[in-house]
């Protein structure tokens, strides 16, 4: 019998339903939105507003021209039936785990897309605000969609107009997830990545570590 899913893993979006949603792609901008795109058109004061409009954008048309592809309660049914397909039930069983309820799945959604979106949005604004200060030879500049997408940087350093480097601004909970394709997608690219982690609390672990590299 299953614990209490966020006592297991945390109030967040890690966890074994972070590895099947993954294994199904339930949350790319094909199956939901770009919550990125969304919080750049309109102005969102709080997780539980991007997530009402992430649900309005599905329900209606919107003049910003984003369409989301369903609503978080069909994302979350999406989550929960993935479940009990061939590669949800295998991450599953290899956790000792029984198919988690709706209502964990639906919740768990909400963190994703809702909550860790919406402080990942503020956390971002943040990091180029301070970077911006203390590495000011540099230009600081949020990367472009697809840049943040299919290479997966958050920030772009550039000196001259050229690129010198990437950022990725993610959550310390996010470095305990396998992801070795994000490491696949840095290897790749003409310029260095470096992680900017932040805590529980909104606090850097390794500001002074990353601005080091442009000093």
């Amino acid at each position: 019998m299953n614990v209490d899913y966020f006592k297991k893993y945390g109030d967040s979006s890690g966890g074994s339903l972070n590895d099947v949603c993954e294994a199904y792609r339930l949350a790319t901008r094909k199956n939901s939105i770009s919550v990125i795109s969304l919080q750049q058109k309109h102005k969102i004061i709080s997780p539980n507003h991007l997530l009402a409009e992430i649900d309005r954008h599905h329900h209606e048309d919107c003049e910003c021209g984003l369409k989301s592809a369903a609503t978080i309660a069909q994302m979350a049914q999406n989550l929960y039936d993935a479940q009990s397909k061939t590669s949800g039930k295998a991450i599953l069983d290899a956790k000792g785990e029984d198919i988690w309820d709706l209502e964990t799945c639906t919740r768990w959604m909400g963190n994703l897309m809702g909550k860790n979106s919406f402080k990942g949005k503020k956390m971002e604004d943040e990091a180029i605000k301070a970077l911006k200060v203390h590495i000011w030879k540099f230009q600081v500049e949020k990367a472009d969609e697809e840049t943040d997408v299919s290479d997966m940087v958050d920030l772009v350093i550039r000196q001259n107009g050229e690129v010198k480097a990437g950022i990725q601004v993610k959550p310390d909970s996010f470095y305990h997830m396998n992801l070795p394709y994000v490491k696949k997608l840095h290897e790749k690219l003409d310029y260095p990545v470096y992680d900017l982690i932040y805590d529980g609390k909104g606090e850097w672990t390794n500001y002074l570590s990353v601005i080091s590299n442009f000093l």
